[in-house]
């Protein structure tokens, strides 16, 4: 009477056997067949090596020796089970994506510490990943204000002349932002400016300015504010009489 390893054995080598069997046919089919049963080879071999580190009851493993071709029965069983293996993949996608864009993130945080460290000798502040402060300076004869922010969530460079929105620079990915603007920052490139820019906001700025009062106006404003003023206020000084 056979033992349950000798069985399990028996049945590992017929299934070995029907494994090589089919891999000489694949071998000899046109590339496109050898494809469309590429899937198939792969998950036989599975099995065998399932079958070679687990061991079957005697009448499992008696079962399948019954079998002309239990490799391709086992394989049958398994091609129509219902199982995760797709949604495993897909787990495993979202997974590596996720953790590239952890590290792309990363290194670009570290870009840009480092050229605030350079520049200001200070840490940037990511409290908001979409508008992260690297320059805040002035530029033109008036001091206008400029600043510059790196939006890592919509993968931009963004600069402001004088609170007013003056350029974008938009990339497709954190990647290509890394690549076109982080890796290669530099302090004198990014507070450039053109001078008709300078211009324009200074004109913005006299256009912003409220009116001025007419003469009339102004005249009337200032009696009203004599006229709320109490009496003593009001009162101008007596001059001395002369003498």
């Amino acid at each position: 009477m056979n033992t349950n390893e000798e069985l399990n054995t028996t049945l590992y080598k017929q299934m070995f056997a029907e494994q090589e069997q089919f891999r000489d046919w694949l071998l000899a089919q046109p590339p496109q067949e050898i494809l469309n049963h590429a899937y198939e080879y792969v998950m036989r071999e599975d099995i065998l090596l399932s079958l070679e580190y687990n061991d079957l009851t005697d009448a499992q493993a008696a079962a399948l020796l019954s079998s002309s071709s239990p490799l391709a029965d086992v394989y049958a069983e398994f091609d129509h089970l219902e199982s995760s293996h797709m949604e495993e993949i897909w787990n495993c996608i979202e997974s590596r994506a996720d953790a590239l864009q952890a590290g792309q993130l990363d290194y670009a945080k570290t870009l840009i510490d480092e050229f605030c460290a350079y520049e200001y000798a200070s840490q940037a502040d990511f409290s908001d990943l979409s508008k992260i402060n690297i320059v805040y300076t002035t530029v033109g004869d008036e001091n206008i204000p400029l600043q510059v922010h790196v939006d890592l969530e919509g993968y931009k460079i963004e600069r402001e002349l004088d609170g007013k929105p003056l350029d974008t620079r938009q990339y497709s990915s954190l990647q290509e932002l890394i690549e076109n603007e982080l890796e290669g920052m530099d302090f004198q490139e990014l507070v450039a400016v053109d001078e008709k820019d300078i211009q324009l906001s200074l004109v913005r700025r006299e256009a912003e300015k409220p009116p001025r009062a007419s003469v009339r106006e102004q005249l009337k404003r200032a009696q009203e504010k004599v006229e709320k003023k109490s009496p003593v206020q009001a009162m101008s000084k007596r001059k001395e009489p002369e003498r």
